[in-house]
């Protein structure tokens, strides 16, 4: 009777904890879609994203040859960006024997579904309903599908990052630091950022770590300036944002849905005075404050703006309304509110940058050339082969206030010599304009300095023209 009474009630345990863990297996299962989705609806051939294109043609490069000098970058330049995710997709592709993008597809989908079980697992000793809440909100976040579905070099020491403070809360030390030892190939700022979080964390909350934790901290920011200066990378800090440009339902590349930004303000008023919250909300709002100058700490800010409105919306759903309808409605806008963003960003995958006929109008143009355009379009002239007069990566170059000067010198002047003595001191050979520099981004009238002299004077010769697309040959 003893038996079948234990045996009854282990079933029982089983049946339940199958309840609960069946629960998160549907959020799993949301997120594997969600990842996937976005492939389906760009319909261009080309993969989105801009820097992505950076570690494209690094990877590429890294495959062939050992990279000790960028020739397109600037029309040649000394200094990369942070190359641990290029030399992760050059190796991955070198012996799989797929190509670079689409290993890049698999590894951020993987990464993906890893950085989601380890977020929840992470979340272990909160409110089971909590962690599936919490976990959708991450799902369906803006900056959690563009950082797990576009290129990018922060998808991997994401990843690290969670599974190391994983680690380190079940106190598997020696393997968390082991995995820390990987952190420096993915840049300085990023590793002290990070580390300045773990340091924080383990100060308030396990301080009888901390000071080994400040050790190996020291340690490996000695290993990442070593590595830095080995291999000529730069520190990486980003662009600076506006206040919409948190926001991805108002157009942000990335971002955070508006509900959810919404439910961290709610949570303001409901766990200020809350000590266990604190550290978190303060973490949250230095991280906000830095990612206006810095703009890839939002997928790390990201993370804890999840985690603070999963807390509200729990607190809203618990709350005691004094009318039933309003409490519900109010739920309900919230949730349809993030799903909305969610699938809408994903909608928008076929507008993101670049399209297929960007690559179509560069064919006109030999590799090795020098083009002239917009800096935003750097990347994808570099991976066509053609070197840039600039691009988005700003950090080590000598000349970049002359560069800066000397360009708005050629696109606003209507003095012939004066610009063909600027193109010449940089070896111009060609000058794409396309139509976001036509309608704003450079120039606002259509005969407005650079744009007059293309058409009238006889030292350029037009090879390509489209809606969207005008490239122009110096003939000098």
């Amino acid at each position: 009777m003893k038996n079948a009474l234990n045996e009854c009630i282990s079933n029982q345990m089983f049946s339940r904890f199958y309840a609960k863990e069946s629960m998160f297996f549907l959020v799993l299962l949301l997120c594997i879609v969600i990842l996937i989705l976005p492939s389906f609806f760009r319909l261009q051939n080309s993969s989105a994203g801009d820097d992505a294109y950076y570690y494209f043609r690094v990877a590429n490069q890294l495959k062939d040859s050992t990279l000790v000098r960028d020739e397109y970058s600037f029309g040649g330049r000394d200094n990369f960006l942070p190359l641990g995710w290029a030399y992760i997709l050059a190796g991955t592709s070198y012996f799989s024997g797929l190509d670079v993008e689409r290993v890049s597809r698999i590894l951020l989908f993987l990464l993906g579904i890893g950085s989601l079980i380890l977020f929840y697992l992470i979340l272990e000793n909160y409110d089971h309903n909590f962690r599936l809440i919490t976990s959708s909100i991450l799902v369906l976040s803006p900056a959690f599908i563009y950082l797990f579905t576009i290129n990018n070099r922060f998808a991997f020491p994401a990843f690290l990052t969670l599974l190391i403070f994983y680690l380190s809360l079940n106190e598997k030390y020696f393997l968390a630091v082991l995995f820390s030892l990987l952190m420096p190939f993915f840049g300085f700022l990023n590793l002290f950022l990070v580390g300045l979080f773990f340091l924080s964390y383990f100060y308030f909350k396990k301080r009888r770590i901390f000071r080994k934790t400040l050790f190996i901290f020291i340690i490996l920011l000695l290993i990442s300036s070593f590595i830095n200066f080995y291999f000529n990378w730069v520190i990486g800090f980003g662009t600076e944002l506006s206040l919409l440009s948190f926001i991805s339902d108002f157009g942000s590349k990335y971002g955070f849905s508006f509900f959810t930004f919404l439910l961290v303000c709610f949570g303001l008023l409901f766990f200020w005075r809350k000590k266990d919250y604190a550290f978190f909300y303060v973490t949250g709002i230095i991280l906000f404050l830095m990612s206006f100058r810095i703009d890839w700490l939002i997928f790390y800010l990201n993370f804890i703006v999840c985690f603070l409105a999963g807390l509200s919306f729990l607190k809203l759903y618990n709350r005691k309304w004094e009318s039933n309808l309003v409490g519900k409605l109010t739920l309900w806008i919230l949730v349809c509110g993030i799903i909305f963003s969610g699938v809408s960003y994903i909608s928008q995958s076929d507008n993101f940058k670049p399209n297929d006929e960007l690559f179509i109008a560069l064919d006109e143009v030999p590799n090795g050339a020098v083009v002239l355009s917009h800096y935003s379009n750097g990347y994808w002239l570099e991976y066509s082969g053609k070197k840039t007069f600039m691009d988005p990566f700003f950090s080590g170059v000598a000349d970049l206030n002359e560069r800066k000067k000397d360009v708005n010198e050629i696109f606003y002047s209507r003095d012939i010599e004066k610009t063909k003595n600027l193109l010449d001191k940089y070896n111009v050979d060609y000058i794409l304009v396309d139509k976001e520099m036509r309608n704003g981004e450079v120039w606002t009238k259509s005969e407005e300095g650079l744009l007059f002299l293309l058409e009238v004077s006889p030292s350029f010769g037009l090879i390509y023209k489209s809606d969207n697309f005008i490239i122009w040959r110096y003939l000098r």
